[in-house]
Formats: C-alpha cells, sequence, structure tokens
C-alpha cells in the first residue's frame, strides 16, 4: 500500500474518532437507535471524504507528502467540507420542507430529539418532522412529541374533530384487550401560538386501574398540520400535562 494510502486511512480513521469523541463530549449519547445511527454516518461520510478528497491529490504528487502536510492539508479539507456542508444546510431550509417550522422551549433535564419523519415508518420519512422529549431515559418516563406533517397548496380543508378523534381511536385500538377500557374526553378548543386547535384526553385502564393517560393536540398552520401529544404514567401525568400547557403555550410556529 502506498504512503499516500496509509495517510489517508490514519487520518480518516482518526478524524472519525475524535469527531464521534467531540460530539458525545458536547451534545452527549443519542437518545434513540435512529439519531446514533445518523451521527455516526454523518461522522464516517464527512470524515471519509476530506480523507479521500487529499489521497486524490496527494498520490498525483511526484514525491510523497511528509505526515505533517498531509495531516494539515486534511483538517483544511474537513474544514471546508463542513462549512460547505453547513451553506447547504441553510440554503435547502429556505425552502420547503426542510426548514424546522416551530421553536419549542422543554426545561433543563429533559432530553430533546429532532427527528425526520412524521413518524419511525418509512414511508412518512419525507411527509414531515417531529421533535421527542422525554423527562429521563427511564422507561415509561413522560414523552412529550410534537409533529408537523408538510401541507401542500392542493389540500382541501382540514377537519380537525376527525383527526383528533382518529388519533384516539387510533390509541384505543392499540390498548384493546378484554381486560382494558379506553375512555375519551370531550373535544375542546386549544389555542397553540397563533392558530385554533382542538384537543382530547384519552385514559386507558387495566381491570378498571388507570395505568395511562395521554392528552392530544392538532392544528392547521399555514406550513403543516400541526399535532402535539403528552403521554404519562397516571402518577407523573398531571406534572407532565402542566409543563405540557406551558410548552404550547410559549411555543412558536412559522
Amino acid at each position: 500500500m502506498r504512503k499516500p494510502a496509509i495517510q489517508g486511512l490514519v487520518c480518516w480513521a482518526g478524524g472519525f474518532m475524535t469527531l464521534m469523541a467531540f460530539l458525545l463530549l458536547l451534545l452527549g449519547t443519542p437518545t434513540s437507535a435512529d439519531g446514533e445511527s445518523e451521527a455516526i454516518g454523518r461522522a464516517l461520510a464527512h470524515t471519509g471524504v476530506a480523507a479521500l478528497i487529499v489521497w486524490l491529490f496527494a498520490r498525483t504528487r511526484p514525491n510523497p507528502w511528509t505526515w505533517p502536510r498531509f495531516v494539515a492539508t486534511y483538517l483544511a479539507t474537513f474544514i471546508v467540507i463542513g462549512l460547505v456542508s453547513t451553506r447547504g444546510v441553510a440554503t435547502s431550509e429556505r425552502g420547503e420542507p426542510k426548514q424546522w417550522p416551530f421553536v419549542a422551549t422543554f426545561p433543563e433535564g429533559w432530553l430533546v430529539e429532532k427527528v425526520a419523519g412524521a413518524s419511525s415508518a418509512p414511508q412518512d420519512k419525507d411527509v414531515g418532522i417531529r421533535e421527542v422529549a422525554r423527562q429521563d431515559a427511564e422507561k415509561g418516563a413522560p414523552v412529550i412529541q410534537l409533529t408537523c406533517v408538510w401541507r401542500h397548496p392542493a389540500d382541501g380543508p382540514i377537519d380537525l374533530d376527525a383527526l383528533v378523534e382518529a388519533t384516539a381511536a387510533k390509541l384505543e385500538s392499540q390498548y384493546k384487550s378484554p381486560r382494558t377500557r379506553v375512555e375519551n374526553s370531550d373535544l375542546a378548543t386549544v389555542k397553540i401560538a397563533k392558530y385554533s386547535g382542538r384537543s382530547v384526553t384519552t385514559k386507558v385502564f387495566l381491570d378498571d386501574q388507570l395505568v395511562f393517560e395521554q392528552e392530544s393536540f392538532v392544528a392547521a398552520t399555514a406550513r403543516c398540520l400541526f399535532s402535539a401529544q403528552v403521554a404519562a404514567l397516571p402518577s407523573e401525568f398531571t406534572n407532565a400535562a402542566n409543563l405540557f400547557g406551558t410548552v404550547i403555550r410559549d411555543i412558536t410556529i412559522d
């Protein structure tokens, strides 16, 4: 193996490990497997492309580059690629549907993840985005999810009541069994930023004992169909719902 190839592979491996260590130190461990896979993929691509570019250039030189020269060129190329990719994201965010359409604030201690896709289903990857917040990493901890499904000019009027009822019916079907009972409250009108929306609270009972609660909001904004849910165990639902109300009250939606 020629020296430039060895230098490229070493810079790729070193750059990848350094970048991942920096991301883990700065952002912490990803809260989902999807987030972890995306971070690793981006880091591999970014560091690998920089190494490939420098190797393609260095291997054509009549005299092999010294290690300091190769590493310095690699670092410069890595920075340039980072700036170009950032500029590309910023440019794409000025159009539809890349720009994040809302800004929500959560208290310290909540784990917040922004995810592409209206749901985890592959077919929903390009139809919207969502933001998932968890009070902590423990199983059963309160969860708040904010979702935007992109609207299109050809879309007709949206029946919010039907959408809220569909959300409640989906939850009911998920928990349906001989031992469970699901109760939905009457629909209520809520205010989400500058938009009027509808809400419903769902309670799930197991053998007549309350085991789960969820509150769901839906509103039609200028750019997307916005939905928000908070879900928690009964012992934590009141506090989570109060926080949810604060998040919705202070949210900013384009």
